[in-house]
Parts: structure tokens; C-alpha cells; sequence
């Protein structure tokens, strides 16, 4: 069984996986470490090598300036200009850092090749260009230009120089680096196999034994400066082929090299016959060749070995996921870059009453199997278009047998900033749906019943407020009658909070604004002498739970009633202030009035005073602070906190 949805004949594949792999995230850091070390090694080692052989020349000590072994000196304008070559490589790593050594190196590179191609040009027909000349005539005889070989590396290093800099072409320059190097091979053959003699005329000895190691060190610095790119990436990604790039390429030059070299030795002492050399060297290669395939086969078979164990370990894991996947019982679809669907897991098949093969490879936007089954064309284009997911929050699945709701997500693939396929959940949410009916239905009788309870409680504390209207009328005693109409207020206090709650869609809270106001409506209705009192009030638009409205209404009640009475003497006019309002997480209660004020041997606290005794009760069941200040009437002040009561409460 494959992880994908796929035919039988297929291999198995990632639906998101690229026909072309990128080489880069096969790139072995640890070599490219390396090879950038060796790069700024073999420039430091040319700098300080080129400058030895300067002071060679400036000294006049032989060995200094190379001629050893029959080997003629390198000359000191090529020590010179390998020096610089030296300072261009090491400068090549910090391009990415400093700009400005790109121009910089762009122009060396370049009056480099020039004078290269220049010097090439007069090593091979033998004379100099008349104005070369003219500076010769007038310099020391040591100053020349460099030899045939020397000038031909020096075009190929000032051309590799120009891409380089301005990194173009870096598997050209790559290339070029390489025939320079052969070129510099070639010079160091000729002096192993003892043609390097200063007065040979061939062209392929026109090389100091100093300038080959110059050569070398600027071949191999300038080869790893880019170590990512061009042909050298080969050397630097993991796997058999750059294992076997990095342990024969070299290991097979030197041994050749070394075996050639002693057959012509062996030649040229009479070791054994002319031409047995060649047969010597033959068969040292055989037996060469056959160690080295030996031990290749050997190391491959231990990478493969390797291999084998990672595929069965991918394989199991492959297997672990899709056990994953395919367990879930949600519905899982996976769709490429073409919209086509490619993978379905056993919950999506359940859920569209469909086998995997039915959709494989359709196309989710316009087939018909698939919309008249599951429509999500407009939000699979919304989440391709936005490249964001997108939630699914309900649509219907219309199959042969039933139709269900579902819900889910569309979340595409983002590769690069483009769109490259998505994945789709489902889940069958119809149950949820239908509970959710039912909680609502049962809530909005639950809601219907409570409305009823706070309608019946306003209805009959509204009765026991006109009963004891009735009972008041049958009194002759003054006293008596209003105490039994301050009873009635706060009946009625209480009363308005239900009939609040009744007629709010909320049945927690009421809204204190709205409250206050029919509150002192009420209360300017039950004293006549209230006509000539000015109220002002000023509430925020507050929700108060019940447990906290019903003891500040009743507070409201008394403070109002109280200054209405007792505040405003013999018929006087005045002003009655109340302010309610949230000051961070404490509420704030102002009632003032301009009235005579309270006496000043009266204290609010100990007052034997009913209405004060139950303003300073509902203050502490509120956990609240009361202020009382006398100046120019009465202002009292109340801050508290929400009350929350436990259901045991």
C-alpha cells in the first residue's frame, strides 16, 4: 500500500517533491570549510613564497631566486605580479563584505590579462614591442617579462580574476583555472623528466622551477574560492560520486606521476632497456588500478550497505506516518500545483462515500464527480490566491446515501512565493450542528423561564407594594405612613432590577444608566416636595450583575430619599447630584445634594438612623468604603468592587 494515492505501476512519489533536485541541499559543509581554508592558505603561502623570491633578487642569494636543478630564476616581475595575485585571491573571500573590491579586482584582473597576452605575444616570435624595449634599455637586466608558460597562466588567471569579481561565469573560470593548472603540470614534467635545461628553445620549458610552485599555489587558491558553484561543487556534496572525485582524482595523478617519473629515470641510467619504461609503467598502472577498484568497491559497498539500512529505516518510518495518516478519522486530501488530487487518506473516503481510485488525479475545480459532491472551489481559489490557509466553516457533502455536514481547512503548499498544491481536512461536524440546535432550543426555554421568574417576582413585590399602599391610606398616623412608604420604595427598588432583567435580553446583568434613571423617576414620584428639587444624573453605560445592582439601587434609594426629606426644610429649592461611574477595576458612587447638610455631632457610621444603618449594611456586603463629606450640603461616597457569589451562597 502506498503513501500516496497512485496506480499500482507507479513508483511511490511525494506529491510535493520536484523532478530536478537542487544539488545545493546536498552540499557537504565540511568540505566546503575546508577547501575555503585551503583557498586562503594557498594565497597567503604565494604571498609569502613571492616575496621571498623578491628578496632573492634584491639580495642577489641564488637559492632565493630558484636557480637550482638546472632551473633558470624566476623572474622578479613575475614574483611581483604573483604577489599581487596573491593580495586579488585572499580578497575574492571578502567580496560579499566589502563591494568595492569588486571594481578593484576587475581592473587588475583585466591590465593582468593584457599583460599576459603581451608578454605571451614577445615570448614566441622572440623580440620586444618598441616601447617594452625602450623601458628595458633603461631598467636592471633582472626586470623582464615572465616566460612563455608563466604569461599563458597569466591571461587564464587575470580572465578567471574578471568573472570572479563579478561572479559570472564561475564554472568557465573554473575551467580555465584547470588548463592553467595542466599548463603548470606540464612545466613541472619537463623538469622531472630533466627537459627544464636553461638552454633548451622549446616552448614547453618556458617555466622556472619557482614559477611551477608559484603557479600551483594561485591554480589551487583561486580553484576553491567558490567551492558551491561550478564544477568544483562536485567535490563538495556528500554521496559516492564526490567520495570518489575527492579520494582517486589526486591519489590517481600523483601515482601516475610518480611511476612515470621513475620509469624514465630507470631508462635514462640504464636500468633496463629504451621503451621497457613504458612497459614498466603499464604495468604498475594495472596494479594500481586494480588496488583502487578493490578498495572503491570496497568503500562503496559499505555506503550502500549504509543506504540499504536509511531506505529500510525511510521505509518504516514512510510506513509509521502513513499508519498516521490513514488512522485518523478526519478526512485528509492533498492536491499538486495542477489542482489535480493525489493523495486521499481512508477518513476523506469514508466521508465522500468514495474509493481512492474514483478521484485520483481529478481535478478539484472543475470536474463534476468531485463538485457535485464537495464544492470548496471558492475557498480553494481564496487559499491559492492568498497562499494563507483558509478555514472551511461549514459546507455540505451530498453523497448517494446521505448529506452531511463538514467543516475544515484548506492550507496551501508556499514554495517560493508561488502556489504548489494544497492540503485539505474535513470533518463531519453534523452531530455538533444538531447538538448545538438543541443546546440553543433548550437554552431559549431555559431563557423563556427565567424572563417568567423575574416577571412573576416584579409582579408580586409590585402586589406587596400596593398592599401596603392600601394599609397606609387607613392609617391616620403620619409616622406610620411613611414608614410604610419608604418600605414601599425599596420594594420598588428591588422590583425595577427584575423588570429590568425582564425585559432585556440579558438575564445576568442590567445596564446601570438606563436603571438609574426610571430609578429617580420613581422616587420623584412618591414625594410631592420633590417638585422643587433639581436632579442630575450622570451614569456610564455599565452592565451590573444582579448580585450588585439590587445593593446599589437600594443605597441610591435611601440617599435620595433621605436628602428629599431631610435635606430641603420648610419647602426650600435645591439640587440633588448622582454620579456612578468605573474607576479601573473599582466602581464609584457619588450622591450629593445642596441641601442644610447633616449635623455636625452626627455620625454616619453609628447613626441610629434606619435608612443610614442600611446604607452602611449593603456598603459592607458590597465590601465598599463610604466617604461623607459637609460642606455646603452632603456629599457622600461609595467605591466598591463587583460582588461574586458562589452558587452555595
Amino acid at each position: 500500500m502506498g503513501f500516496y494515492l497512485i496506480k499500482k505501476s507507479q513508483p511511490l512519489k511525494n506529491p510535493f517533491k520536484r523532478e530536478e533536485i537542487d544539488l545545493k541541499d546536498n552540499i557537504d559543509e565540511k568540505w566546503i570549510k575546508k577547501s575555503l581554508k585551503l583557498s586562503r592558505f594557498s594565497a597567503l603561502i604565494l604571498m609569502i613564497f613571492s616575496l621571498i623570491i623578491i628578496l632573492g633578487w634584491i639580495l642577489n642569494i641564488t637559492l632565493l631566486k630558484g636557480q637550482i636543478l638546472g632551473s633558470p630564476a624566476t623572474r622578479m616581475s613575475t614574483a611581483f605580479l604573483f604577489f599581487i595575485f596573491g593580495i586579488l585571491v585572499y580578497s575574492c573571500h571578502c567580496l560579499e563584505r566589502i563591494s568595492k573590491f569588486k571594481n578593484i579586482i576587475t581592473l587588475l584582473g583585466t591590465i593582468f590579462f593584457l599583460y599576459g597576452l603581451l608578454s605571451a605575444i614577445m615570448n614566441l616570435y622572440g623580440s620586444y614591442f618598441p616601447l617594452y624595449q625602450t623601458i628595458m634599455l633603461n631598467s636592471p637586466s633582472y626586470i623582464d617579462h615572465p616566460r612563455f608558460l608563466s604569461s599563458i597562466n597569466i591571461i587564464l588567471f587575470g580572465i578567471a580574476l574578471i568573472f570572479y569579481s563579478r561572479k559570472i561565469a564561475i564554472k568557465a573560470a573554473q575551467i580555465l583555472i584547470i588548463i592553467s593548472l595542466l599548463v603548470t603540470y606540464l612545466a613541472l614534467l619537463t623538469f622531472l623528466f630533466n627537459l627544464g635545461q636553461t638552454n633548451s628553445t622549446y616552448f614547453y620549458n618556458h617555466m622556472a622551477i619557482y614559477s611551477v610552485f608559484l603557479n600551483l599555489f594561485m591554480g589551487f587558491g583561486l580553484l576553491m574560492v567558490y567551492p558551491r558553484e561550478g564544477i568544483i561543487k562536485t567535490f563538495h556534496c556528500r554521496g559516492l560520486g564526490a567520495y570518489m572525485a575527492r579520494s582517486l582524482l589526486p591519489l590517481s595523478i600523483l601515482v601516475i606521476s610518480i611511476f612515470g617519473t621513475l620509469a624514465s629515470s630507470g631508462e635514462k641510467i640504464g636500468l633496463f632497456s629504451e621503451y621497457f619504461g613504458e612497459v614498466v609503467v603499464i604495468t604498475f598502472m594495472v596494479g594500481f588500478l586494480f588496488y583502487l577498484i578493490l578498495r572503491s568497491a570496497k568503500r562503496i559497498n559499505q555506503l550502500d550497505l549504509a543506504n540499504q539500512r536509511s531506505q529500510r529505516q525511510m521505509m518504516y518510518m514512510e510506513k509509521f506516518f502513513e499508519d498516521i495518516i490513514e488512522g485518523i478519522v478526519h478526512g485528509i486530501m492533498v492536491c499538486d500545483a495542477q489542482n489535480r488530487i493525489i493523495y486521499m487518506n481512508n477518513g476523506m473516503g469514508k466521508l465522500l462515500q468514495l474509493k481512492k481510485d474514483d478521484l485520483n488525479l481529478k481535478n478539484i475545480l472543475n470536474d463534476p464527480d468531485i463538485l457535485d459532491i464537495f464544492n470548496i472551489k471558492d475557498y480553494y481559489l481564496q487559499a491559492k490566491e492568498k497562499l494563507n490557509p483558509v478555514f472551511i466553516k461549514s459546507i455540505d457533502i451530498t453523497t448517494q446515501k446521505k448529506k452531511i455536514t463538514a467543516s475544515g481547512w484548506i492550507i496551501p503548499r508556499n514554495v517560493k512565493s508561488e502556489f504548489d498544491g494544497a492540503i485539505i481536512t474535513a470533518s463531519d461536524i453534523t452531530k455538533i450542528i444538531e447538538t448545538k440546535k438543541e443546546l440553543e432550543s433548550s437554552l431559549k426555554e431555559k431563557e423563556l423561564l427565567l424572563a417568567e421568574i423575574h416577571h412573576r417576582v416584579k409582579n408580586n413585590m409590585q402586589i406587596i407594594s400596593s398592599i401596603m399602599r392600601l394599609q397606609s391610606n387607613s392609617i391616620d398616623n403620619e409616622t406610620a405612613q411613611n414608614i410604610i412608604l419608604d418600605s414601599q420604595n425599596r420594594i420598588r427598588t428591588m422590583a425595577m432590577v427584575h423588570e429590568t432583567l425582564y425585559s432585556s435580553e440579558n438575564f445576568s446583568s442590567i445596564n446601570i444608566s438606563n436603571y438609574l434613571s426610571n430609578l429617580i423617576q420613581g422616587i420623584r414620584g412618591s414625594y410631592h416636595q420633590s417638585d422643587l428639587i433639581t436632579f442630575e444624573v450622570f451614569a456610564e453605560e455599565i452592565e451590573l450583575e444582579i448580585d450588585t445592582a439590587i445593593p446599589v439601587g437600594l443605597i441610591i434609594n435611601e440617599l435620595v430619599t433621605n436628602s428629599i426629606k431631610h435635606a430641603f426644610p420648610d419647602g426650600k429649592s435645591g439640587k440633588i447630584e448622582i454620579k456612578f461611574k468605573k474607576i479601573n477595576s473599582h466602581y464609584s458612587l457619588m450622591v450629593r445634594d445642596d441641601g442644610v447638610g447633616l449635623p455636625e455631632d452626627m455620625e454616619f457610621d453609628k447613626s441610629p438612623n434606619l435608612g443610614i444603618k442600611i446604607i452602611n449594611a449593603l456598603t459592607d456586603q458590597l465590601d465598599g468604603d463610604i466617604k461623607v463629606t459637609r460642606n455646603h450640603g452632603t456629599c457622600v461616597l461609595i467605591t466598591f468592587k463587583d460582588v461574586y457569589y458562589s452558587p452555595k451562597d
